[in-house]
């Protein structure tokens, strides 16, 4: 029997996604900028770090743009086999939270029906886990919270798909249009 050669492993190079892409593309892979991510690492860094360079291990901020793309994708399939919604990946509600009159500012608290609540936007996912969450004084408008929010920013800068999703009572439309 022939000794069987042994072949050296060929490895790609690793990608530096930091120097190949902008904070914009960054955004619309991974829902994050290099900021975003270099603080997610530095949280889990300790558990990432791989303790030997064999093969050519990845290092940690790729690992977790890795990790985030995968969830968004994960999240894109839930929202399509659930209710046919492609490039999905939460859904948003607002409702008013009856609450008992504040002391301070206590008419900014009174929402159009005429009760003290708060304002409460909610993003959520297939499983209903909240992803974002914004409150507001029951006298703020829906649209309001809204531009107030970092999800406007999301479509204005078009990290999120150029078309208007209208899921709950909000409407979010990309500023460059359909």
């Amino acid at each position: 029997m022939a000794a069987r050669q042994q072949q050296r492993r060929k490895f790609r190079d690793k990608k530096d996604i930091f120097r190949d892409f902008s904070d914009a593309e960054l955004i619309r892979r991974y829902r994050l900028d290099r900021a975003g991510i270099v603080a997610v690492t530095d949280l889990v860094r300790d558990e990432l770090h791989s303790q030997t360079c064999r093969n050519k291990a990845l290092p940690p901020e790729l690992k977790v743009a890795i990790t985030l793309h995968k969830k968004v994708q994960r999240k894109q399939v839930e929202f399509m086999a659930i209710a046919g919604f492609p490039g999905v990946v939460g859904v948003i509600d607002g409702t008013h939270v009856r609450i008992v009159a504040p002391k301070d500012d206590e008419y900014a608290y009174v929402n159009r029906k005429r009760y003290h609540s708060i304002n409460v936007q909610v993003v959520f996912d297939t499983t209903y886990k909240i992803l974002d969450i914004a409150k507001w004084p029951g006298s703020v408008h829906d649209a309001r919270i809204l531009d107030e929010s970092g999800l406007k920013i999301l479509f204005e800068d078009n990290y999120v798909h150029n078309h208007a999703i209208s899921l709950g009572t909000v409407d979010i439309h990309s500023s460059s249009g359909s």
